[in-house]
């Protein structure tokens, strides 16, 4: 059985593509839930705010920003807009958020800070 107790993420900074509906919008609810700062982004730009007011009604910290993950543009705009470091500073480097290891029925999570 899930225990949302053991999932915690005080102190992270998560940016959630395709937040505005569906499983990105259960994504970034369970993340703010679990005390992330939440960078809610969605190319329906007033579905992501509709997010992230219904996250900061809640208690938790979020923002929102329209975005096309298919243009760096956007993600760059994501990065300024939302005033956290959300994207690395390194083109090259990746970012591993979460982690599942389906044998031991676990997730670990690993979170990075970029300056």
């Amino acid at each position: 059985m899930y225990d949302p107790s053991l999932f915690r993420l005080d102190g992270a900074i998560a940016l959630v593509t395709g937040a505005g509906a569906g499983i990105g919008r259960a994504i970034a609810e369970t993340f703010a839930a679990a005390g992330a700062a939440v960078a809610v982004t969605d190319r329906d730009a007033a579905a992501a705010k509709q997010v992230a007011d219904a996250i900061s009604s809640a208690g938790g910290k979020a923002t929102s920003t329209g975005c096309d993950v298919t243009k760096e543009e956007d993600l760059e705009i994501v990065d300024r807009q939302s005033g956290w470091a959300v994207l690395p500073r390194a083109r090259s480097e990746r970012i591993p958020l979460l982690e599942c290891r389906h044998e031991s029925r676990h997730c670990d999570t690993r979170i990075r800070a970029f300056q």
